[in-house]
Formats: structure tokens, sequence, C-alpha cells
């Protein structure tokens, strides 16, 4: 009994000590923590986790897995996602931190492969909505940007007068009209994409090579903004030669200033589109509906613009109203942060500005005016249908 009551008061004391010992440890560390905060607060250390920080951080990590790692934190959020018909798989938190360090997704086999495959980063993009029928492969790639002495050599320098774009627009008496106002705004950033089957260019097989001064795709922003004011809206064209002032990287910064000065002359503009053409070849740019090829479209949204969703909604509603009326003329959607391209592309403006993308290399201008007729008609009926819907009580009993 005696030598129990011993080893009893032994392990007390022992608790006591290990206490003890714990006690001192905090109050020393808690004492060395704020030495170092004295420190680097006196010699003016900024030591900061900045948002630009974050932002480089996670740059790697797409959009799905950061809003999986929110619902794990907010499991209110996960109801909001699904009531935007958004599913989003389950990831573990293993799998989360691994895509940070590593910008590699255990369950996307792309991310595995997109740097060890030449050419097959190309698909590493975001469809956000696509056609029945259309993969990561029939989505575009961006044509290479001409060397910076290619006018020069190809086209022997000068610059060429681009034709008006509001010129010898035939004079039309449609049953809408917006009274004036002009509530489209059409522009090209890489405006001197071109095609290889235009007589200059078909023997070229340098795709970096099929720029032209004039024959581009200012050609088919012109058609479209006829075809919109045939149909009674009225249009404003842009076809201002970034590739020919400012470096290939600049281009986008180049016509944000056109953007933003259209604005100041007209804020009854309630529409922006930058039309380009991809860079792929026309056996995945080219649809037939009722006999007659048309060029492909599909729209890019910049997903580095924080109201992202808000153009995404507007180029949803283009999409699903061109393949009611032209089926498999659109191809969808897709997505691009900051990691995979200019990721704004001038779309902050407005929740009505996207990237219309229409044929490829490949494709003729005929085929593509048709496309442009296409979409004049869906946004024509966008306008009018949101003009009904905004019209004052009186006038919608009138009419």
């Amino acid at each position: 009994m005696r030598r129990h009551r011993r080893f009893r008061s032994m392990t007390v004391n022992m608790s006591r000590t290990s206490v003890q010992r714990s006690f001192i440890f905090l109050v020393v560390a808690t004492a060395f923590l704020f030495i170092v905060v004295g420190f680097l607060s006196a010699s003016r250390v900024a030591v900061t986790f900045s948002s630009p920080s974050v932002k480089k951080l996670v740059s790697g990590v797409s959009s799905a897995t950061l809003i999986r790692v929110i619902e794990n934190g907010i499991p209110v959020s996960k109801q909001v996602v699904q009531a935007q018909n958004r599913t989003v798989q389950q990831q573990s938190m293993t799998d989360f931190v691994f895509e940070l360090i590593t910008s590699i997704n255990p369950r996307d086999p792309r991310t595995f492969l997109g740097r060890e495959l030449p050419g097959f980063e190309t698909y590493d993009i975001d469809v956000l909505v696509a056609a029945d029928g259309v993969n990561y492969t029939d989505f575009g790639r961006e044509s290479p940007p001409p060397t910076d002495d290619f006018f020069v050599e190809k086209e022997g320098g000068g610059q060429e007068e681009q034709p008006d774009p509001e010129s010898d627009v035939t004079d039309v008496q449609p049953d809408l009209d917006t009274d004036g106002e002009k509530v489209v705004f059409i522009y090209h950033t890489h405006n001197r994409e071109s095609w290889r089957t235009i007589p200059e260019l078909q023997n070229e097989s340098n795709d970096s090579l099929l720029q032209h001064k004039t024959k581009n795709i200012t050609l088919v922003g012109k058609k479209l903004a006829e075809e919109l004011r045939r149909l009674g809206v009225k249009t404003m064209v842009n076809a201002d030669d970034h590739l020919g002032q400012v470096p290939y990287s600049l281009a986008y910064a180049s016509s944000r200033k056109v953007v933003q000065a259209a604005i100041q002359q007209n804020d009854d503009i309630a529409y922006f589109f930058d039309i380009h053409r991809d860079g792929l070849d026309r056996e995945k740019t080219t649809v037939t509906i009722n006999g007659q090829s048309y060029a492909q479209i599909f729209f890019v949204i910049g997903k580095a613009n924080p109201h992202w969703e808000k153009n995404l909604a507007f180029a949803e509603q283009l999409h699903q109203k061109i393949n009611e009326k032209y089926p498999g003329l659109s191809k969808g959607i897709i997505g691009k942060a900051e990691n995979q391209g200019h990721g704004e592309y001038n779309q902050s403006v407005s929740p009505n500005s996207v990237i219309v993308e229409i044929g490829g290399i490949g494709n003729t201008l005929e085929e593509s005016y048709r496309s442009a007729e296409a979409l004049a008609q869906v946004i024509a009926d966008i306008y009018w249908d949101a003009e009904k819907v905004n019209a004052p009580a009186n006038q919608k009993q009138a009419s």
C-alpha cells in the first residue's frame, strides 16, 4: 500500500512539472512572437499576403476546384451552384492541395498531358457551353501572331487606307427602327485576320502569315452591320488597324481605347461585339444548313472580368437562339482566364460584350457572310424583344 501511494504521489508531481513546462514554453513563444512583430514594425518591413499574390497562387487552379473549396467552407453555396445548373464533382482536400502546388488536377488527364504532348495545350480550355456533338478539339486556337517585319516585307510597307465600314451601305426602310440611336458597336481587335481562300494568300502555308491589310475579318464586321441596319438596328463599326499600329501583345489595350471612345460618343450602345476568325481549318469550322455552307460561330468569355458570368448569360442567349434558327451554327462558349490569354477582352465595359469567332482560316468570305447575316437576325430579335419588355405600358397596349 505504501509503495502504491508513493507511486501515485510521484505521478502527480510529474504531471504538475509537465504543465509548468508547457506554460513556460507558451509564455516564451508568445514573447518571442511579440518581439518579432515589433522588430518588423520598427524596421518597416512589409510582409503582406496581397491580392496579387493570391491571384498568382491560384491562377493554375480551375474554377471548378475553387468552387468545391468554397462549398466545403460554406455549405449553402452548394445549393446556389446547383440552382444555376453548374454541377461540380466532389474533390478531397488532398486533391486540392496537390493541384494548388502542381497545377495538375488528378481527376483531369488533360492537366497531366498538356505539358508533355506537343500541341495538346491547345485544348486546355474551359468549355462553358457546348452544342451537341461538339468536343474540345472543335473549339478554336489563337492564330500565331505574325513577325514584326511581316507587313513590311510581305505587302511592301505603307498603310493602305481601310474602307469606310459605314459607306456603301444600302439605305433601307425597315419595319422597326431604333430612332437614330446606334445601339450596337462592332470592332476588331485582331483586325488583319484573313483566310487561306483569298487569292493573295492561297499558297501561304504558314498560318501566322494569313493576315491582310484590307481583305480581312473587318469585311465580316461590315456585313454584320449592314444586316443589322437592314433589320432596323442602328450600328457603329470600327475597323481601326490595331495590328498595324501596336505590337500584337498590345492589341487589346489598343482596341479598348476604341471601345471607350465609342461609349463617350454614344451612350445608347447596348451591345459590343469583337469579331474574330478562328485558327482552325475548315473541317472544324464549317457546317451545312439547308444545303448551304456556313462558317461556324463560337463565343469567348474573359473570366478575368469580375462580372464575367453576366457576359456568359448574354452569350448563352445568343448561342441558344442561333441554334434554334440555324441548328449547329453555334458550337458554344469557352472561357479564358489570364493564364490562357488576355483574360478580360474588354468585356468589363458591359454585360453585353462578347468575342465572336466566325469561321476559321479555311472558310470562304461567302460562308462568313452567311454566318454574319444569321448572327444579325438573332441580335435584332434579342434587341427588339428587350425593347418590348422595357416599353411603357401605354406603348405596349398600342402595339
